[in-house]
């Protein structure tokens, strides 16, 4: 083999070794992404909120978030026919401030009966849980 086979090798078997314990440790972040999008999706707002970072709760009042939720609900028809995690990164400091904090990001296509979105939900660790500490909707 080659000296650039033998370091492309390498380079994907470092990566493969250092992604393992990462994957492992963003199950639960995941896990959370869907089940604060699920919450969302039977219209149980308050329990979504409930998931949410203090970070997230001091920017939006309970109110506020049920009432955008029920004008997404109303506008897309209902809840999501399908969701596909498309998209997902772990970030160790905060693109803003510089901090040093773990934020993992994940990117949802869903499809509703009146259309697709793409959903980004962001969570920080807060009091050692993950919690969502923003969520955004686009059309697909």
């Amino acid at each position: 083999m080659g000296t650039r086979r033998l370091f492309i090798l390498a380079v994907m078997l470092v990566g493969m070794l250092s992604a393992a314990p990462v994957e492992a440790q963003d199950t639960a972040a995941r896990q959370l992404a869907r089940q604060f999008l699920s919450l969302i999706d039977q219209g149980q707002s308050p329990n979504a909120y409930r998931l949410c970072a203090q970070y997230f709760t001091s920017r939006m009042t309970e109110d506020a978030f049920s009432a955008q939720i029920s004008v997404w609900r109303a506008q897309l028809g209902g809840p999501a026919q399908q969701r596909n995690l498309v998209q997902e990164s772990v970030m160790d400091r905060d693109p803003q401030t510089g901090q040093p904090m773990t934020i993992n990001f994940f990117r949802f296509r869903a499809t509703f009966p009146n259309g697709s979105v793409i959903e980004d939900v962001t969570l920080i660790q807060e009091g050692g849980q993950w919690k969502v500490a923003g969520i955004y909707r686009f059309p697909a």
